[in-house]
């Protein structure tokens, strides 16, 4: 069965208050007749890099992934598929915004050899892009690092489809 799964606009929405606000910010000062001198070259660089990150937000929100039995598929912005049965790598990060450990997300990467996928823990039904992967993972006998393993149990996999606890591999 195929799935369809993208960025959702909401997650974005802080990404592009960020990008909007910064290039104002850095930018402001240019528009009101600010030279370009050594220190204002500062500004202008760090405007750039906020336009950046408008960017490739601009570039989530265009990004589409499809799920299926045989791996998952990435629409923009390049045509890109892993499969599950030439699965070579799976990793499971866990970024934190916060020294207590609240307030992160997860990234997912994917490898097959030639292609690599990343995709974090906004998109639409990333659980069950997950344990599509830990289950190719398992079929595969990849080993995980232990950072995958816990952070797939705190995801609740566990079993047959996903982690399994201590030293071992998927069950």
């Amino acid at each position: 069965m195929k799935t369809d799964h993208a960025y959702s606009p909401n997650s974005l929405r802080a990404d592009y208050f960020k990008a909007l606000v910064g290039m104002l910010a850095c930018w402001a000062p240019f528009a009101y007749g600010a030279e370009v001198s050594g220190g204002m070259m500062i500004l202008l660089v760090c405007g750039g890099l906020f336009g950046l990150l408008a960017i490739r937000t601009m570039m989530k929100s265009l990004t589409k992934f499809s799920l299926n039995g045989e791996g998952l598929k990435v629409n923009f912005p390049m045509r890109r598929e892993i499969s599950w049965h030439e699965l070579t790598f799976l990793s499971l990060s866990y970024y934190s915004t916060w020294r207590n450990g609240d307030n992160g997300w997860m990234q997912l990467t994917l490898k097959d050899g030639r292609k690599s996928l990343r995709l974090e823990s906004n998109v639409s039904g990333f659980e069950d892009i997950v344990g599509n992967a830990l289950a190719a993972a398992h079929t595969a006998r990849l080993q995980l690092d232990q950072k995958t393993l816990r952070n797939a149990e705190a995801m609740n996999f566990t079993g047959p489809a996903g982690a399994v606890r201590g030293d071992e591999q998927l069950a």
